[in-house]
């Protein structure tokens, strides 16, 4: 995966094997929730570096039976996004190799990614003036996260229901 930015725009340049037969190991970085799984359909994508950040989402998220992947980076999560069915996004904003500004840009305008352009992205981000009012994010989560308003925004853009109501 590539992404170029200049005065015409971005471009992305997407370039993938295409395997028959169950998925090699070395595919793809193993998810630190669910190792060495393929992402099922109904799977939160998280893209996120902060391993606090990706504790405190496992834990709301597993509380509501919802299953999380995850993707260290925006390259990678952007290559699992390509690779896999999700029903949402969670993505940080601060990522070491690209802006989650740009991630949600990418998304939503490159062709490479068709439907999934449509899949709702939830940014976590601590104080910033960009926040509100953002293109191509749906909603925001303040950090530190709060597992109750995690599940609640995770809840109202999947109709997720708790095992327990």
């Amino acid at each position: 995966l590539a992404v170029e930015s200049g005065q015409g725009g971005t471009s992305v340049y997407l370039s993938m094997r295409v395997f028959k037969g169950p998925r090699p190991a070395h595919a793809d970085a193993p998810s630190r929730v669910r190792p060495g799984a393929a992402a099922p359909s109904g799977t939160v994508l998280v893209i996120a570096s902060a391993q606090e950040v990706v504790d405190d989402l496992a834990q709301a998220l597993r509380s509501i039976g919802v299953v999380m992947d995850v993707a260290p980076d925006a390259n990678a999560g952007l290559r699992r996004l390509a690779g896999n069915d999700y029903q949402m996004i969670i993505l940080q904003m601060g990522l070491p190799d690209m802006d989650g500004y740009e991630v949600a840009r990418t998304i939503r305008t490159s062709p490479g990614f068709n439907e999934k352009s449509r899949l709702p992205i939830v940014g976590l981000a601590e104080a910033d003036p960009r926040r509100d009012g953002v293109p191509g994010i749906d909603a925001f989560l303040s950090l530190p996260l709060e597992a109750d308003a995690v599940r609640e925004a995770v809840k109202r853009r999947l109709g997720a229901q708790s095992p327990t109501s």
